[in-house]
């Protein structure tokens, strides 16, 4: 349904906004249609909408959906009501004249890359920060420490920031999101704190100057393709950061995981087309999301009988034709529900 430009659904007796049709600069989303309560903004409903500049969100308004303004370039103001809850993911990625936001307590939720790669946006010296997060920097400096109280690197929070060379992110944060330094192609040095725990994927590809990195031993979540074009950091084919085997680089027929590695991790040897052997050794208790997929000259693999997780299509697209490879796991799949039976029991 269309009223005044605003394409619309109704739930209930709630309007969700699903688009527009107009090309003004300036809007006001109606806080009613029809005398039913507009509350939320759907999925990409303003999405390309090239020539908005400014958006008054009525006080109705309690959930901005996924990429509901992605891609609005020209956006500059826009106003988050008090009574908005969640915001979602990329519900503004991509408005790169978006300079002032103002976002209330009420907001309890925001999404993965809501504002990535909106580099006028600012509320702290050179920093977008909200709830302890560093969603944005916009700054030029070549050496950075991240302000204190920062618990999150969000995603894509210094992606494409081709003059940083070093940075140290101090005590406390415990998250680096995806994509979050990616594209830094200066970027030298990294200092991560003790007590970070994850770091997303995609965090450090393209930084193809990157030779030193500091991982504490806190971290015991690395996502996929991490380190991707990091030429200088990859001093040989494995890439292995506290017991986590993260990325392969070669392209050897047999390969053979060293000893004490405890996880494969996402996608860690995807696409590795001339692999034919992986030899994975008894430390092994985990082999992540698409570890292994699309390695279609794959056709010998071992699953040590102590690994208890498989991820998702670790091994899509791969030649294993072996039926003991399947066997192994699934009897080490038993060992553990019959460990979860007996604790049960005795309790």
């Amino acid at each position: 349904m269309i009223k005044n430009e605003f394409e619309y659904q109704i739930v209930g007796r709630e309007i969700s906004i699903t688009g527009y049709k107009g090309s003004d600069t300036n809007i006001i989303i109606p806080d009613k249609i029809d005398d039913n309560d507009v509350t939320s903004i759907d999925y990409e409903a303003f999405k390309d909408c090239t020539s908005l500049q400014q958006v008054n969100i009525p006080q109705s308004i309690t959930s901005i959906k996924d990429g509901a303004f992605v891609c609005c370039e020209a956006l500059e103001i826009i106003n988050i009501p008090d009574g908005c809850i969640s915001i979602g993911d990329r519900a503004f990625m991509n408005c790169y004249s978006l300079q002032t936001i103002i976002i209330p307590e009420s907001v309890i939720s925001i999404g993965m890359s809501t504002f990535a790669r909106n580099k006028k946006l600012v509320n702290n010296s050179n920093y977008f920060i909200q709830n302890n997060m560093i969603l944005n920097y916009c700054g030029s400096d070549t050496v950075v420490n991240t302000p204190d109280d920062v618990t999150v690197i969000g995603a894509f929070a210094f992606c494409d920031c081709t003059l940083l060379q070093s940075i140290t992110i101090k005590e406390g944060c415990t998250l680096i999101g995806d994509f979050a330094f990616s594209g830094c192609t200066s970027l030298q040095s990294v200092t991560i704190p003790d007590g970070c725990t994850s770091i997303g994927e995609y965090a450090f590809t393209g930084c193809v100057s990157l030779e030193n990195i500091i991982i504490p031993k806190s971290v015991t979540s690395i996502g996929d393709a991490v380190f991707t074009d990091c030429e200088q950091l990859i001093t040989n084919e494995m890439h292995i950061v506290n017991n986590i085997f993260c990325e392969y680089f070669g392209e050897d027929i047999i390969v053979t995981i060293p000893e004490g590695v405890t996880s494969i991790a996402d996608g860690a040897f995807r696409c590795c087309s001339s692999l034919q052997k992986v030899n994975i050794p008894e430390s092994v208790t985990s082999i992540g999301e698409g570890a292994f997929m699309f390695c279609d000259s794959l056709k010998i693999v071992n699953i040590p009988n102590g690994c208890t997780s498989i991820g998702e299509d670790a091994f899509l697209g791969c030649n294993i034709k072996d039926r003991n490879i399947w066997n192994q796991f699934f009897s080490s799949v038993k060992r553990m529900l019959a460990i979860a039976r007996n604790f049960f029991v005795k309790n």
